[in-house]
């Protein structure tokens, strides 16, 4: 992948997540290029508190869900996110094969 200008106009390239669509800049200066990373130990759901106006929600350390935990508390989440994973699995596999 290349960064580069187009009509002196600087052209920035985006890594965007198939699943979910957020995307971030493919080339940081401080860590290079980014990479998909499954990440089993994250919190796949976040609980927060606090908020309102000029206050940002903190997160409640110890209460988020993990994917080990995401079948047993969040049921439709989890089948949602398996067959999504699957369905980005049978792309990948296409895309390699050419179509």
């Amino acid at each position: 992948m290349s960064s580069g200008r187009r009509g002196g106009t600087a052209i920035v390239e985006y890594l965007t997540c198939p699943l979910c669509g957020i995307n971030r800049t493919f080339h940081t200066k401080d860590r290079g290029d980014r990479r998909f990373e499954v990440k089993p130990t994250y919190d796949i759901i976040q609980r927060r508190a606090g908020g309102g106006r000029g206050y940002g929600f903190r997160r409640l350390e110890g209460q988020g869900v993990k994917l080990e935990d995401l079948r047993h508390e969040f049921p439709d989440v989890y089948e949602n996110l398996l067959r999504e994973a699957r369905r980005l699995l049978q792309a990948l596999e296409e895309a390699g094969r050419g179509g």
